[in-house]
């Protein structure tokens, strides 16, 4: 047991976590950081080939230039952001139609604000939702495949108020993730730990959370840690398992119980020469940027290559395909999702020099997917709920972020807000 009472703890030390700890640091504060795993980063995570320079990015890696607090947070690690190469006559291709992706399906989200209105009051299922959009049967088997790859969660289980909800909170003008850190992420991660290392407990997750006369008690399977205010910078879903004291269930259990992890499998490969760059699409030579697969469904190719880098493809595999997927062996899983490239590129996908495979289907404390996603029938606004402190006790996670959900600027900015909230900033 720990007798000393903290002003903060922060419980996770992934981008949320680190970020907020950062700033409570700049602040002076005497805070504590515990993270339940043994490494920081959350769903930021990279391996490097011993034998040479190459890495791969095994979850989040995309960003673009309006992803500002990324942009600093890169910047001030001394690292380098750079573009993700389009390919000549880039085209994005359905498969197996073999067609590209039609003006109406780019535009699609377009129709969404008149559907918002109609839905405010009455939440229906995000697979509803599609046949309210003006597209024919085939177009609309593509936005459901886009989707169960992008929400990560099966369309007939998630609320499509929700859904709306984050296109709102994507704030960017630019459409597209256009940029990629060229060194490993994992060098982020690190330089974000740096000046938080003696503050950092690993491998202590929290079970119990109980309020006190002074504040909180946090305790762990060995543990209790006192603070006088609280930061969990945990997914939601992964925060549901945590028991609360009895005001904090009143207050948030609804709204936690509203999330259900996403589930995607990534797969890289890495090739000597990038014969997708010559691709026949509709009679005219293409380079293909993106593939969605309407059969199977959830799955994404997209050409990962950074300019000036290694020619690469990611596949991202999603929702009860994934989860399905997981189920196999990992030699398996690879050799499946090799199979899916192969139908639509031939034997050249099988040229590949090396390659990476990551599995985010119910990680015991990152969750699941790019993230968790709210249930048809439960609380469409839970994100706004747990956003909403409750004394000194606060959410912080990509998924709440209140612009860029899902993604690692989020996560940063959650967690500055968290921090900002709990001192009454």
């Amino acid at each position: 047991m720990s007798n000393t009472n903290y002003e903060v703890i922060v419980v996770g030390a992934g981008l949320a976590g680190l970020s907020a700890a950062n700033l409570l640091h700049e602040k002076g504060l005497h805070f504590k950081v515990i993270e339940a795993s043994s490494r920081p980063g959350g769903k930021v995570k990279s391996v490097k080939r011993d034998d040479s320079e190459r890495s791969f990015e095994l979850g989040a890696q995309f960003i673009n230039t309006d992803m500002e607090e990324m942009v600093k947070w890169i910047k001030r690690a001394g690292l380098e952001l750079c573009e993700t190469k389009i390919p000549p006559r880039p085209a994005e291709m359905i498969y197996p139609g073999k067609k590209e992706i039609s003006e109406a399906i780019d535009q699609h989200e377009e129709q969404f604000e008149e559907i918002k209105v109609q839905i405010d009051k009455q939440d229906e299922r995000l697979s509803d939702l599609y046949d309210r959009l003006s597209l024919s049967h085939d177009e609309k088997q593509v936005v459901t495949s886009i989707y169960k790859e992008l929400i990560n969660i099966d369309p007939q289980e998630v609320s499509a108020r929700a859904v709306l909800d984050l296109t709102y909170r994507f704030p960017s003008e630019q459409d597209d993730l256009t940029h990629q850190v060229w060194n490993p992420l994992a060098d982020l991660v690190h330089f974000m730990e740096k000046e938080l290392a003696d503050h950092i407990m690993y491998q202590e997750p929290i079970v119990e959370i109980q309020e006190t006369q002074s504040g909180y008690k946090l305790v762990s399977g060995e543990n209790s840690y006192n603070a006088n205010a609280v930061i969990m910078a945990v997914p939601p879903a992964v925060a549901s398992r945590i028991t609360y004291s009895s005001s904090l269930e009143k207050c948030y259990r609804r709204a936690l119980n509203s999330y259900k992890n996403g589930a995607i499998i990534k797969t890289t490969w890495v090739y000597d020469h990038p014969f997708w760059h010559d691709y026949e699409v509709e009679g005219q030579n293409r380079g293909i940027m993106d593939v969605v697969y309407t059969d199977p469904q959830g799955v994404t190719v997209s050409d990962s290559s950074k300019e000036g880098g290694e020619h690469r493809l990611t596949m991202f595999i999603g929702a009860n395909t994934a989860e399905e997927l997981a189920n196999e062996r990992r030699d398996q899983q690879m050799e499946t999702a090799l199979s899916w490239l192969e139908d639509v590129f031939g034997k050249e996908a099988l040229t590949f020099k090396d390659a990476e495979q990551s599995v985010w289907v119910k990680d015991e404390y990152c969750g699941g997917g790019y993230g968790a996603g709210i249930k048809y029938g439960e609380l469409p606004n839970a994100a706004e709920v747990l956003r909403t402190p409750s004394g000194r006790f606060a959410f912080a996670s990509s998924e709440l972020s209140e612009q860029f959900p899902y993604f690692m600027e989020g996560a940063i900015r959650a967690g500055q807000a968290a921090v900002s909230r709990t001192l009454g900033e």
